[in-house]
């Protein structure tokens, strides 16, 4: 229907943002100071620790050198500083908390595709979809139907509600 078209529209527009992060997608979550500050999954091999915490970020058949500069292991998401800012349009510019509910539908963006899903169950820690299979939209941003960032697919095929990463990823 209509909600599904919008969604789907939003989920198109919305590619605008993701990027490559090394094999895995992310997106330009905001810009600060020149930088381009980049949300994405824990890889499933985990994150380079020590001084050489490098990744490739790309968009646009264009790569640029990133540096983890976060990582939040408990919500499995980490945050990659691109030094220069434009790379992509960012996707949460405004540090708002939106939850999800039953039922509702949503869209994951992903690098070459987006999608529409609903939601099974919604909690504080983790939101659960009807569906199965999300692996290649790791890191990817899942947006409501009007259009806000409400989470970020982890590595093990869940959603990771946006809230959570408000704190030590980003101050909300």
């Amino acid at each position: 229907g209509s909600e599904e078209l919008a969604l789907r529209t939003i989920g198109s527009r919305a590619q605008r943002s993701t990027v490559g992060v090394g094999e895995a997608t992310g997106f330009v979550a905001w810009e600060a100071n020149g930088l381009s500050l980049v949300l994405t999954a824990r890889p499933a091999g985990g994150w380079k620790l020590g001084p050489n915490r490098r990744v490739t970020v790309s968009y646009g058949g264009r790569s640029w050198p990133g540096t983890l500069a976060r990582a939040d292991a408990a919500n499995g998401l980490g945050l990659v500083r691109v030094g220069q800012d434009g790379i992509a349009d960012a996707l949460w510019s405004a540090p708002v908390q939106t939850t999800v509910t039953k039922g509702e539908r949503l869209a994951l963006v992903g690098r070459t595709t987006a999608r529409t899903v609903e939601v099974a169950q919604a909690a504080t820690r983790r939101v659960y979809l009807t569906t199965t299979g999300l692996g290649p939209f790791a890191g990817a941003a899942v947006l409501n139907s009007t259009g806000r960032l409400v989470g970020v697919v982890d590595a093990g095929g869940g959603v990771v509600p946006i809230a959570r990463a408000c704190g030590l990823i980003r101050r909300c």
